[in-house]
């Protein structure tokens, strides 16, 4: 016998990923610096606010949480998968910022091994061709 129980109205439990070590993943992290800063300049040249460059709730929030902890504690990370959706959202690249083969290993190592997916700076990620 099964149950099933309603998702929503959070965004959390419908924007599930697995990160922290739970689920099916491993969280693999990279520095948030290099991506906080281009958004903030990419914003300034723009005449914008970041929060207009972020249209995005769940992009918006990652940011936010990262820039805060860049203030106040030196030092922030994002997952793998934040970092790519988060710079989409911008219409930035994550590859141009850490280099293509640490983005995909992160992404990768949050999949549970090979990465069936590929960044790709304006829709988030691609399938790669054949990969399930």
């Amino acid at each position: 016998m099964g149950w099933v129980t309603m998702i929503g109205p959070s965004d959390e439990q419908v924007e599930y990923r697995p990160t922290g070590g739970h689920g099916c993943g491993k969280s693999v992290t990279v520095d948030a610096a290099p991506l906080v800063a281009a958004i903030e300049a990419k914003a300034e040249a723009a005449g914008s606010s970041v929060a207009s460059l972020l249209p995005n709730r769940e992009a918006k929030r990652a940011y936010f949480r990262a820039r805060g902890l860049l203030r106040s504690r030196g030092t922030a990370r994002f997952t793998g998968f934040d970092a790519v959706e988060v710079a989409a959202t911008a219409g930035l690249d994550a590859r141009d910022l850490y280099g293509e083969n640490t983005v995909e290993k992160a992404v990768a190592a949050e999949v549970g091994g090979r990465a069936a997916v590929r960044p790709n700076a304006r829709r988030g990620w691609d399938r790669r061709p054949g990969w399930r």
